[in-house]
């Protein structure tokens, strides 16, 4: 019980403190949060609308939380975010119960703590999306359909695999069922598809040679019942939307937002295969120098003198199956590939586990001591980092102040003492403090700068115009002025864009870089009134590359709003 209450306590600091601090931002962030506002507004809770426009790109759940945490609390950021923060504290404590289920409890609690403090959860934990939602639905899906169809682990090696109570099974079966349709009507088929096969391989591996054996250890009768659930769960809404909006809508989503998104380079530009394995790192930071203490059983596996273990495959074929997945995808980002975390982050839960066991002192490990001092270099690094681009930082927020760097490079020098100088137990929890901490820095000094941030003041001046006008975004703020404003924007991508509005006869306001509206103040030979300028850094933009190398002239935009009269 007290290790929950820790790790409620660790996801109230990485997730949840200072969840409202950035503003809205302006990416597919703005897309879930606005159109959950309209849907207040509207009162229409079968069909999404972003900017007055219909959005079908995704199904209804994300939008159903968010608006009716508006309705119950307030339209405000944090109100957007909280469901994301809450599916990271519900991953959190899946992965522990997995853990804790399979290896123990020391080993869950530690697969949960690294989970709570890895950068790719926290990141997307404080932003309005429904990847990580749609995560917790895929991980709670996966986890209880192994533990319906898989064999038990000890008893797999003693040949009974059905061994399992048929009830247990059942409600497994259950679990999932609801969990996939949940997913389903969160971000779409890919929550069904990734359990089922991941189920799938490991009862085909676990049952490979097994004469005697039934394949699928659950009758049909659970297989009718967990369809019942599914059904009951998922089709309601997509029997409204398709009766408003007739079958052209599930054509479009299942066809066009799901099967092109996967199979062309309709929606995302083609990225190479290998294009996760940097991604699945970087997701795990601070805690990816802690994979070292895979070489050594990864050697002797290699040379015949270890098998892996049952858990160890399941767990395998569960990191590998959405990897490979997403890999094949012509459609990638980032975040997709979230599901590959929860079993990387028990298997390294499992592998830390064993450092801390002995009760007796033991000599300190090698590689124990590298991983812990590299984690630590790490940390002080993303401090250094962060202190060299505060030319770009000032610039946009004059009071920012270094006191996240300062807390991060710390972090970083206590962790590599703690790694040379303490017992593991003792060590662990100093970089578990540590990794929380520097989270915790990053959002204050980075993603935190100060408000009203650019996007509002423009939407406050919008606002004072009134609303009988044109407003029309041009390269900055074309996702989340609306969300703002509360005004419909057109949105620009080219020179004549903008010129067109501003030499419309209606009133307009228009909203691009200086640098365009210098090109089209000279090539229309007029000028323009200029209502309101100000600097703009994209945060969530930011690239490591940016860090190393700032560049204000190259990162920061001088954003104009004008009118055409």
């Amino acid at each position: 019980m007290w290790r929950a209450i820790v790790l409620l306590l660790l996801c109230s600091l990485t997730f949840l403190a200072g969840l409202g601090g950035p503003a809205i931002t302006d990416s597919d962030e703005a897309f879930y949060a606005e159109s959950a506002r309209e849907m207040v507004a509207t009162g229409d809770w079968i069909t999404p609308h972003f900017n007055d426009q219909e959005r079908f790109q995704k199904p209804i759940l994300f939008y159903w939380l968010i608006a009716a945490t508006y309705a119950l609390a307030g339209i405000s950021e944090t109100t957007a975010r909280v469901w994301s923060a809450l599916s990271g504290v519900g991953l959190v404590l899946v992965t522990f119960a997995a853990g804790r289920r399979w290896y123990g409890d020391g080993p869950g609690f530690i697969a949960g703590a690294i989970t709570a403090t890895s950068f790719g959860v926290f990141w997307m934990a404080r932003q309005s999306l429904p990847d990580l939602p749609v995560t917790f639905f895929i991980i709670t899906a996966t986890w209880a359909a192994i533990e319906a169809v898989a064999a038990e682990p000890g008893s797999l090696e003693a040949g009974n695999p059905g061994s399992l109570d048929a009830g247990f099974r059942r409600r497994w079966v259950l679990v999932s069922a609801a969990a996939m349709a949940l997913g389903l009507l969160t971000k779409g088929p890919v929550a069904v598809v990734l359990p089922i096969g991941i189920a799938a391989l490991v009862v085909l591996w676990e049952r490979r040679g097994r004469r005697g054996h039934p394949w699928l250890p659950i009758g049909l009768g659970d297989v009718v019942a967990a369809c019942l659930v599914f059904v009951v769960i998922a089709a309601p809404w997509f029997a409204a939307v398709t009766m408003v909006h007739g079958v052209e809508y599930l054509v479009r989503f299942f066809v066009g937002e799901n099967i092109e998104r996967f199979a062309t380079s309709r929606y995302n530009e083609p990225r190479s295969i290998f294009f996760y394995v940097p991604i699945v790192l970087g997701g795990l930071v601070p805690w990816t120098p802690f994979l070292l203490l895979w070489v050594a059983p990864l050697a002797r596996l290699l040379r015949g003198r270890r098998r892996l273990a049952p858990i160890e495959i399941r767990l395998g074929l569960w990191a590998l199956v959405p990897f490979v997945f997403y890999s094949i995808s012509m459609g990638k980002q980032p975040r997709y590939v979230l599901p590959c975390l929860t079993p990387v982050a028990i298997l390294l839960g499992a592998s830390l586990w064993r450092y801390l066991k002995p009760v007796q002192p033991a000599p300190r490990d090698a590689l124990w001591t590298a991983a812990g001092m590299t984690m630590g270099a790490i940390v002080a690094l993303v401090g250094v980092l962060v202190l060299r681009a505060r030319v770009m930082l000032t610039a946009v927020d004059p009071g920012w102040s270094p006191a996240g760097s300062y807390v991060m490079i710390a972090c970083g020098l206590v962790s590599i003492g703690a790694a040379l100088t303490m017992s593991p137990r003792i060590a662990l929890t100093t970089l578990t403090g540590a990794a929380a901490a520097t989270l915790l820095a990053l959002q204050s000094s980075v993603l935190s700068l100060g408000r009203p941030e650019p996007v509002e003041v423009v939407a406050g001046v919008v606002r004072a115009q009134g609303s009988d006008l044109t407003v029309c975004t041009c390269g900055a703020f074309t996702r989340n002025l609306v969300f703002y404003a509360h005004h419909p924007t057109l949105v620009g991508e080219k020179d004549e864009d903008a010129q067109r509005l501003l030499e419309q006869q209606g009133r307009a306001l228009v909203v691009l870089d200086d640098a365009m509206l210098s090109r089209i103040e000279r090539a229309t030979g007029r000028t323009f009134v200029r209502l309101v300028e100000v600097p703009y850094l994209n945060t969530n933009a930011l690239r490591t590359d940016d860090l190393i190398n700032p560049d204000p002239e190259r990162k920061i935009q001088r954003i104009v709003l004008v009118r055409n009269r």
